[in-house]
């Protein structure tokens, strides 16, 4: 039987992600169904989250983990049996999607088996790019900073991905400057200011696009602002 437009896609995208898995790993995918199954177009790159992945898999039976690597687009599904894997590769590759918005539908393929990951954390380790400023604020600062933030706010104006109610998130964006081509030019003669308590109001004025605000934690030392 001959394959259709989408058969003949799922296909070249699962034979690329083979070679990909075994180039950045050394291992192999299986032709024969196994419980390992990888994840070709979604990782820790493409903003996956587990969650995601764990809802749509479970209706097909038990999952033993989720293997997630380091700067790659891909992913494992550990299912407790080679049957649930079946099932659950038979309804998800090249048909269904992960979230609406999502470009294309998943693709899939079997492994043979998962990378082995390291836990171990390197402090002296930092991404690329990272500049950390010691001791940057004081605890009363910190303070100050908090509670120049409407934790009340609705859960629209929250991390779009799931704030929780012990992890808060907020985005501070530049804002767009009509009649200008640039997106963040704001600058310090077009300060942002993005919170005020009442009592004093915070403006952002450096180079950053995105700042992070997590509430009750004392590590707001690594965000590098100018504040007027």
């Amino acid at each position: 039987m001959a394959e259709n437009k989408y058969e003949r896609k799922a296909r070249r995208k699962q034979t690329k992600a083979k070679h990909i898995l075994f180039q950045d790993t050394g291992i192999s995918c299986s032709d024969e169904p196994t419980k390992y199954v990888m994840v070709a177009n979604a990782g820790l790159v493409t903003g996956l989250q587990q969650e995601q992945l764990l809802e749509l898999c479970l209706p097909y039976g038990g999952v033993d983990g989720i293997v997630m690597l380091p700067g790659k687009s891909y992913c494992f599904i550990i299912f407790k049996d080679i049957l649930y894997a079946s099932k659950a590769y038979a309804a998800i590759h090249g048909k269904i999607k992960l979230t609406p918005n999502d470009s294309g539908p998943l693709y899939l393929a079997y492994a043979e088996k998962v990378p082995e990951l390291s836990h171990s954390w390197n402090y002296d380790q930092k991404p690329p790019g990272l500049i950390l400023l010691e001791e940057f604020v004081t605890e009363d600062e910190e303070k100050s900073l908090l509670n120049c933030i409407d934790w009340k706010t609705s859960a629209s104006h929250l991390d779009m991905r799931g704030a929780t109610a012990s992890h808060h998130v907020r985005w501070m964006l530049y804002q767009q400057r009509m009649g200008t081509l640039q997106f963040s030019n704001v600058g310090t003669e077009h300060p942002l200011h993005f919170a005020s308590s009442g009592k004093e109001s915070v403006t952002v004025c450096t180079m950053i696009c995105v700042i992070p605000i997590r509430r009750n934690t004392r590590n707001l030392k690594q965000i590098q602002t100018v504040m007027q």
